[in-house]
């Protein structure tokens, strides 16, 4: 999100490179104590542990079950061999209840006051979102299957601001392919000429599959505030588009030629169209200027699709119109 310059970012890469990460997921299951206390549910904790920790993604995982270990250690004189669940469940209840007296708040933050609610902290290395979804439904899935008895659920304000950012990708590319559609189908009420408008059609999608290729070609990487770049530019394409292709079918009645028409239809809009894209793509560029190196690359992108929308109505367009003649045959092919 944030470029070099913001002295934030180096801390948050500092506590994410040395600090287990900066987010964290969270299990949370509920029962009664008698089953929190057993070393069978303990021994299915700790293995639900291990598989998490098995990910890239996850640098830590702390629960009831790494408190019990630890205090079973030092009851037996910090001998590491000791690092493991007691087989007798009344210790594990004697372990707690040392642990409280000793003034354990820790505790509370694992294991509510009642017993009946218990919760494993995932701390996870924030990076790349769809990474991190999956990450996030293979514990979900996992503790769904191995503790369905406890009502598990996969929780933490690190999976709120993962899915608000899949949805919102989600959204935007849903709303696009809509609006897609949608123009599609004015485009072929508006000029009634079923080749003609879908030729109109192309012009629109040529700068965002350039752009996007582009992002591929270089690595960057797609994030819902790129995402808006496929929205606004559509939205200026199909602009200039219209614009084009109505004035050329106006002439095209009129002459019967499809270079003459051409010829006219550029010098009556081709400034307009080119001066609107030259304001605009300054207007984008300002966001350069911005900290946030999101934005930065936005407003790069952004300008450089408004430029490929020039290119495609200017010359794209011309010369599939020249190509296909979408319109029928001109008055060169009749004589």
């Amino acid at each position: 999100e944030f470029s070099d310059e913001v002295p934030i970012k180096n801390a948050y890469l500092k506590m994410n490179e040395l600090m287990g990460g900066t987010g964290a997921f969270a299990l949370v299951l509920y029962g009664d104590r008698t089953r929190f206390y057993s070393p069978e549910f303990l021994n299915k904790l700790d293995k639900f542990q291990k598989f998490a920790e098995s990910f890239d993604n996850v640098s830590k995982t702390i629960s009831i079950v790494d408190i019990i270990k630890d205090i079973h250690v030092s009851f037996h004189g910090n001998q590491e061999v000791y690092r493991r669940i007691p087989v007798d469940p009344d210790l594990a209840a004697q372990y707690f209840l040392a642990y409280e007296i000793g003034g354990g708040e820790d505790l509370a933050d694992y294991i509510a006051l009642d017993r009946t609610e218990t919760q494993v902290t995932i701390r996870i290395k924030m990076g790349n979102t769809h990474e991190l979804l999956d990450v996030f439904n293979q514990l979900q899935e996992y503790s769904t299957t191995h503790f369905p008895e406890y009502q598990p659920r996969m929780t933490g304000i690190s999976s709120l601001s993962i899915k608000m950012v899949d949805y919102i990708e989600r959204g935007q590319i849903q709303g696009f392919l809509l609006a897609f559609v949608l123009i599609s189908l004015v485009m072929f009420l508006n000029f009634r000429v079923g080749s003609y408008a879908f030729i109109s059609m192309i012009p629109n999608l040529f700068p965002i599959l350039m752009v996007l290729g582009i992002m591929g070609w270089f690595g960057i990487k797609l994030d819902y505030i790129k995402m808006l770049i496929t929205c606004i530019a559509i939205g200026i394409c199909v602009d200039d588009t219209i614009h084009f292709f109505t004035r050329f079918q106006v002439y095209f009645e009129v002459c019967k030629d499809y270079s003459e028409a051409l010829l006219k239809t550029i010098k009556s809009v081709g400034f307009p169209v080119v001066t609107s894209s030259i304001i605009l793509s300054f207007g984008f560029l300002i966001d350069t200027t911005s900290v946030m190196a999101s934005l930065q690359s936005f407003g790069l992108l952004t300008m450089l699709t408004i430029l490929m929308a020039l290119i495609a109505d200017l010359y794209l367009a011309s010369a599939l119109i020249l190509l296909f003649k979408p319109l029928g045959s001109d008055k060169t092919l009749r004589e």
